[in-house]
């Protein structure tokens, strides 16, 4: 996504100062992971309506294939094959923006579990802190 997520160093001693700068980092992330899912999910309805439309349009077409158990008639599997072969474009469309949605929860998602571990440091660094007479 942005630029705004950063590693912190495995060995890395943090005063509390520089957890609460990881903290709002963090936070300015999730606010643009959040917009960012917003935009994927608009995409994502996008397509599918193009998709949908173009389905419908094929399944109500007297050239569909008929779906049945008798000589000359297929299957609901190759009914949907034939109206993929004629809207591939859109049913790939629609698919590929089901992904680029669902990377964006998952990132968001992570952010926020990041938050929950940074949340942590920050106690822990304030009680080594206290601990050691100093305050930040």
């Amino acid at each position: 996504m942005s630029d705004g997520f950063v590693f912190i160093e495995p060995n890395a001693h943090l005063t509390p100062a520089e957890v609460d700068l990881c903290f709002n980092r963090l936070s300015n992330e999730i606010a643009e992971a959040s917009r960012a899912l917003v935009k994927a999910r608009d995409r994502e309805l996008e397509a599918r309506t193009i998709y949908e439309k173009g389905r419908d349009r094929l399944l109500l077409s007297d050239a569909r294939p008929r779906v049945g158990r008798s000589k000359g008639d297929i299957t609901v599997d190759e009914r949907e094959a034939w109206i993929r072969s004629r809207i591939g474009d859109e049913f790939w469309i629609y698919e590929t923006t089901k992904v680029d949605r669902e990377n964006a929860e998952s990132y968001t998602w992570a952010l926020k579990d990041q938050i929950r571990i940074v949340q942590s440091l920050g106690v822990t660094a304030r009680q080594a802190f206290e601990g050691s007479g100093r305050t930040r």
